[in-house]
């Protein structure tokens, strides 16, 4: 899981990043990146409430691309030194599909 200091907040931020950051689609999500020399690797995960019904299937989903940037993290070291934002617009039937996808995504903004 990513610590606390480590996740996007302000909606300022998201906006930007949204806005401004390189973007990678993929048919269940949507990675912006935008690079950020001063800061650090900070994250946030974006799901409307009509993607996943409920708060369970939504948080789960956030655990799990929280768990997989973490990973990413932990792996690049300053390559990743900015904002990535998770857009996610679908849910598959199986969580590996979501995995494989987030990944893909990555690999095409060169952060994987």
């Amino acid at each position: 899981m990513l610590p606390k200091d480590f996740k996007l907040k302000k909606s300022d931020e998201i906006k930007l990043t949204l806005k401004q950051g390189q973007r990678s689609r993929g048919r269940y999500l949507s990675v912006f990146f935008q690079s950020q020399p001063e800061a650090t690797f900070r994250a946030a995960v974006v799901m409307s409430k009509k993607v996943a019904g409920t708060a369970v299937k939504r948080n789960r989903t956030r655990r799990i691309i929280f768990a997989r940037l973490a990973d990413a993290e932990l792996n690049l070291g300053a390559k990743a030194v900015g904002a990535i934002v998770v857009l996610v617009s679908a849910l598959p039937e199986d969580e590996s599909a979501l995995i494989t996808e987030l990944n893909k995504c990555l690999a095409e903004l060169s952060l994987a």
